[in-house]
């Protein structure tokens, strides 16, 4: 029998903050938590909310940066055991819970020469990675991981389980692919379409100085529109998690790793890094051309430890490395603590994803990561990554989902207008009572012609 835990219950606390990853709690607590088995379970658990006036959120155990799970006046659905992999409805098909975690469906699908771009961090679940739009292994190359969402198996807003695909709630597969916390109902199970284990896995790693930082993101910034779509290229600017305490110091790590089909082309990618012109100035440099599943999940293994406070804000930009290479110097020489975070990726400009709500991009993908651990320091440290998004909003096309902000930042898109607007119409449709709160869509406004 499924168990509504409430706050007054003593297990309540402790059960909350196992569930949510960040360690800066909001300062609400939903209205109950409940752990679903099933779909069955979960549309039981949102009949049950509803007859108390309640809305629904769900998790399915990532890293929610802005603790979007969390809604006081809401039940908690826990999905993270609806982890079960089957065949899908065609031999290059799955289906997966949103729970399974990224890292083991990479393994078992290569276990069977198969392949899916699941997220870079193997413990998170696929459900709001998916929901996201899906930038994971690979995806420079394949493209996002929510365009191969062929299928979803959805609890609605009344309780009712559906499946849909291009054919059946057309509408619920569009929204799922890239709705984020707006998707208008709860998925219980993907089926996901898979590709030929990749012929080619590489990683490059090259460490510098902070003070070569505005000739590195320059190098990152005019090199990248010549590299293979199979290299995903990335600059990261932190303290290394094994600095000694007296030589702590943030540097910049090139990062360039390949998930691909076509090895040789790869492999010249990887070499003209490895030669740049500052390559000689290297503190530190690798390059494997047969690297291991283990060998790149470690490469980012420590930008995000678990444990810790995070606050995080994100923008995408197609402008210029004139323009573009200020902003990372800028956030380099303002992180606000050893643990905090620049992320700087290369992403070439995608091609338009067919049937699907993710909508907003660019040709640099830019994050600033909040990251510490004393909860003193929360006033100090919160507001690092947001206001220097807003110093350089003129240069913004957008912001990426997975990393978003927009409760601090509402005036912050996520998806195009045309997108914004046909996902409300959904929602109005689907949810009209708004049983799933989400971010909350202005309807008034998008329901404009």
């Amino acid at each position: 029998m499924t168990q509504y835990l409430l706050p007054t219950d003593d297990r309540f606390e402790a059960t909350y903050r196992s569930l949510i990853w960040n360690a800066k709690l909001p300062d609400v607590r939903p209205a109950a938590i409940v752990h679903a088995r099933d779909a069955a379970e979960v549309a039981a658990a949102v009949v049950w909310a509803r007859e108390r006036g309640l809305g629904v959120r769900a998790r399915s155990g990532g890293h929610s940066f802005s603790v979007s799970t969390t809604r006081s006046d809401s039940v908690l659905i826990d999905v993270g055991a609806l982890d079960r992999i089957e065949p899908g409805s065609s031999p290059d098909r799955v289906r997966v819970g949103p729970g399974r975690t990224g890292g083991s469906l990479v393994r078992e699908l290569d276990a069977v020469r198969r392949f899916f771009p699941s997220g870079h961090c193997p413990d998170v679940g696929l459900g709001g990675y998916l929901l996201g739009g899906g930038f994971g292994w690979g995806t420079t190359h394949y493209g996002l991981a929510c365009n191969r969402v062929v299928g979803v198996e959805v609890v609605t807003a009344d309780g009712a389980i559906v499946f849909a695909d291009d054919e059946h709630n057309a509408d619920l597969l569009w929204a799922a692919r890239g709705a984020g916390t707006e998707f208008p109902g709860i998925v219980t199970s993907y089926e996901l379409e898979t590709l030929p284990a990749p012929t080619a896995r590489m990683s490059l790693v090259q460490v510098f100085p902070a003070d070569m930082a505005e000739e590195v993101f320059r190098w990152a910034a005019e090199i990248a529109p010549a590299l293979s779509t199979q290299v995903e290229f990335v600059v990261l600017g932190t303290t290394p998690v094994d600095a000694a305490p007296d030589h702590a110091a943030p540097v910049l790590t090139v990062a360039a790793s390949v998930v691909g089909d076509r090895p040789d082309e790869a492999r010249a990618a990887l070499d003209l890094l490895a030669a740049s012109p500052l390559a000689s100035r290297a503190l530190f440099s690798a390059v494997d051309h047969d690297a291991s599943w283990d060998r790149l999940y470690e490469i980012g293994a420590n930008t995000h430890p678990t444990g810790l406070r995070y606050s995080v804000d994100n923008m995408w930009t197609s402008g210029t490395p004139d323009e573009i290479v200020p902003i990372g110097v800028d956030l380099l020489r303002t992180l606000p603590t050893p643990e905090s975070l620049v992320f700087w990726m290369a992403w070439p400009e995608p091609a338009v994803i067919d049937h699907a709500a993710y909508s907003t991009s660019g040709s640099t993908y830019i994050a600033a990561f909040s990251t510490w651990s004393d909860p003193e320091d929360d006033d100090r440290v919160t507001h690092w990554g947001r206001d220097a998004m807003r110093r350089h909003a003129a240069l913004s096309s957008g912001i990426q989902f997975a990393d978003e902000n927009i409760a601090a930042r509402p005036d912050s898109r996520y998806l195009s207008d045309e997108s914004l607007r046909r996902l409300a119409r959904i929602q109005a449709d689907r949810d009209p009572d708004r049983v799933f709160r989400g971010l909350g869509i202005d309807r008034d406004l998008l329901l404009l012609p």
